[in-house]
């Protein structure tokens, strides 16, 4: 039998502590006063990397939690996601604790291993309670996580305003982006939160990026979640409409691609210069209708001319033999042309005056009330 260690194992918890951690769990005093005074460790762990203190905090304890800081419980130790005290208290909503251990000094800041911090926490729930009293001990407002994530990015995906207007007030950056970059006014425009999109805009956030930025612009995520109550404010507060993301596609040319014709509408009315030859002929009526559907590419017939070419050089003209779909769009373009004509034509007619009816000679013409009035005067 091989009776060597393995280092890498976590060691088995005595007895003592397994009592210790079951009773912080259940938050008996006594019996944690009880093994904590007969020498049992307070800062031993679990499995898991779990303190007492950090059980007690999970679960909401806040005297049990004040009992083990005054035996000297390492307030800022985390388990082995290298989350502490004061973050599992934050994530679970326990402003008591919080409150508890942030006046025994834990630090507002620690993150866990992915870069987390308690702010970070405190976001996620929208815990608007527990997120002021982190700022008001000086939580780092603009701490972000591993993936570039900030308590703001994280208050805004959620929905979370109140939390949202306080990081503001306390000057976190509207502005700063993921790894990913993704910023906070993206987050929110992408999930529809129409309240945060208008306040960040009021407080400064930039409607616009960079050319050089690599990141998609606001108003290209409206277009991906055919958000186009999103895309008036955005649009209304300055956006380019031809700003276009990594991959070089606007907010027109994917509204086209999907099928948003509300919002590709939107966007035509601000500038119809737009051009429907965009990179990989990705809005070009030729690719919408044989690669996305003739449905996807009819609505934007009266927008283009059907001569329009692909990058290729190709015309729907000349690509009407080889693809049906294109030949379908030729007899639609035909069919709403004559249509426009005779609407036309009959609008002109029914909008002319109509001539008075033929007078009956033979009948008294009937008197005004002016008649009648001067008749009686006289």
């Amino acid at each position: 039998m091989n009776h060597k260690t393995n280092k890498g194992a976590a060691r088995r918890p005595s007895v003592r502590v397994v009592g210790l951690h079951a009773a912080s769990r259940q938050g008996r005093e006594d019996t944690v006063r009880s093994l904590l005074e007969n020498g049992t460790d307070v800062n031993e762990t679990d499995y898991a990397g779990c303190t007492a203190l950090v059980i007690a905090s999970r679960n909401g304890h806040h005297s049990l939690v004040e009992l083990l800081v005054e035996h000297e419980a390492d307030l800022d130790r985390g388990d082995n996601l290298g989350c502490t005290p004061l973050y599992v208290a934050c994530e679970d909503g326990h402003l008591e604790v919080v409150r508890v251990l942030l006046s025994r000094g834990a630090d507002p800041s620690a993150p866990d291993y992915a870069g987390c911090s308690p702010l970070f926490a405190a976001c996620c729930n929208g815990n608007c309670d527990i997120a002021r009293l982190l700022v008001e001990h000086h939580a780092d407002v603009n701490q972000a996580s591993r993936r570039g994530q900030t308590p703001l990015f994280k208050a805004a995906e959620n929905g979370h305003m109140p939390i949202v207007r306080l990081l503001v007030e306390r000057n976190a950056d509207p502005d700063k982006s993921t790894v990913e970059g993704c910023v906070p006014l993206n987050i929110a425009s992408w999930h529809g939160r129409v309240d945060i999109v208008n306040f960040l805009l009021e407080s400064g956030a930039a409607v616009n990026h960079p050319e050089d930025s690599g990141r998609a612009a606001p108003l290209v995520v409206t277009a991906l979640e055919n958000r186009t109550d999103i895309a008036s404010i955005l649009l209304a507060h300055g956006a380019r409409i031809n700003q276009a993301d990594s991959h070089g596609e606007t907010a027109f040319e994917l509204a086209m691609q999907r099928g948003h014709v509300e919002l590709g509408e939107l966007l035509l009315a601000q500038r119809r210069d737009i051009r429907f030859d965009a990179v990989a002929n990705k809005s070009s009526i030729l690719y919408l209708v044989n690669m996305r559907g003739f449905l996807t590419g009819l609505p934007w017939l009266p927008y283009a001319e059907i001569k329009h070419i692909t990058a290729a050089g190709r015309s729907l003209s000349d690509a009407a033999a080889r693809f049906p779909r294109v030949k379908q769009l030729l007899d639609a373009e035909d069919s709403i042309m004559r249509y426009s004509t005779i609407n036309e034509k009959t609008t002109k007619t029914t909008s002319r005056k109509a001539p008075p009816p033929p007078q009956n000679n033979n009948k008294k013409p009937r008197r005004s009330s002016d008649d009648k009035h001067a008749h009686a005067s006289s």
